[in-house]
């Protein structure tokens, strides 16, 4: 009788999840990826590049970054190798961040090609911190306030992290068909 009622539960389950369709199911999948970035990152020649750098939600960002270096990891959505751009100084209050994660530039020396949502725009530097934000003349979009990157780059290997509670939020929210992000596909047709 047990096994029964859990069978039917089973069954139940599968008959919710099945009925919304695999674009709902996508969508989840693909928001739950948006909350986390980590990898690995590599210095791509002999001279090494130190950095030390991590700048919660825009507000009190601290440390130094000027690294030009190759990302191993996951982004946006991928996985794999890409370039990351990260310049940024932060002294808590006030700073500067410029950040871009993408597919290698074609031309050599170039930006980054971003992938579905870029931290920052490629080539734009803000100001960040509790006072720079508001008061520096080139604000951060309003999306990155929910990030929180962090760069730790000795020698020629380090590791990059960030969260995003904005995404977080819309993975959760999306349960409820609602789509803070704006970045669900639409329902297939029938």
């Amino acid at each position: 009788m047990r096994w029964l009622r859990w069978c039917g539960c089973v069954l139940g389950l599968l008959a919710v999840l099945g009925s919304t369709g695999c674009t709902y199911l996508r969508n989840r999948a693909n928001d739950a990826s948006d909350v986390f970035e980590i990898g690995l990152t590599v210095t791509p020649r002999v001279r090494p590049t130190f950095a030390l750098t991590w700048n919660p939600f825009n507000v009190l960002p601290f440390g130094y970054a000027n690294a030009e270096l190759t990302y191993l990891g996951w982004s946006d959505r991928q996985a794999g190798c890409m370039d990351i751009d990260f310049h940024s100084w932060g002294l808590l209050v006030w700073g500067s961040q410029r950040l871009g994660i993408g597919l290698p530039a074609p031309d050599e020396g170039g930006e980054p090609a971003p992938l579905g949502w870029s931290v920052t725009e490629p080539g734009h530097t803000y100001t960040v911190g509790l006072l720079g934000a508001p008061l520096g003349g080139n604000a951060p979009p309003g999306r990155t306030f929910g990030e929180c990157p962090k760069l730790l780059h000795l020698g020629w290997i380090g590791l990059y992290a960030n969260c995003s509670v904005i995404d977080f939020a819309d993975f959760i929210l999306g349960f409820t068909t609602l789509d803070i992000g704006h970045d669900d596909a639409p329902a297939e047709a029938k």
